[in-house]
């Protein structure tokens, strides 16, 4: 079993990959596809400092490196972003992000399954990991009991449940019950 100061050092190793230029990026490719071999899909899109609306947003801290990490040992297919864009892929429509378009062609081309988009939380959030099924413009997994579920053990399973825990997980999934 690998130590969990092994796994730091390397995630502090990797993340030098993403830092450089004050997190601007230097590569000179905008994002990276690494090809795995289970149709799970990672993404880290705020890796690096990118724009929204004209204005610059700073990155999610270490997202990249976690991602690598995971990719590394599970063979998961991933995207991450390399270098500051001008555009924000979660926010921006598919015509303005090239990291958005080729996220949707590589998952339709390679049978992927599922996508975890993976993202940092800002500080005055009351949760450390937040799971998101849908936005406000497409609710089709709102009936499906299954994500409820699914929240629910994986938090179970992995997470003592708190009485704060329990109730951000009733307010997520009050829709559903």
């Amino acid at each position: 079993m690998i130590e969990k100061e092994e796994i730091i050092n390397y995630l502090k190793k990797i993340e030098k990959k993403f830092s450089a230029n004050d997190y601007n990026g230097k590569d000179s490719r905008e994002f990276e596809i690494i090809e795995g071999k289970v149709p799970i899909m990672l993404s880290a899109p705020h890796s690096v400092n990118h724009f929204r609306n004209g204005k610059i947003k700073y990155c999610d801290l270490f997202t990249g490196s976690i991602c690598l990490y995971l990719q590394k040992v599970t063979g998961c297919h991933l995207i991450y972003a390399l270098n500051q864009s001008s555009s924000d892929a979660n926010f921006d429509s598919e015509e303005n992000s090239s990291y958005k378009r080729a996220l949707k062609k590589y998952i339709k081309e390679n049978n992927i399954k599922i996508l975890l988009d993976i993202h940092g939380c800002d500080k005055e959030k009351e949760c450390a990991v937040e799971i998101g099924t849908t936005d406000d413009k497409d609710s089709s997994l709102n009936d499906y009991k299954f994500i409820k579920d699914l929240v629910i053990y994986t938090v179970e399973d992995f997470f003592t449940i708190t009485k704060k825990i329990k109730f951000l997980l009733i307010k997520f999934l009050k829709p559903q019950i």
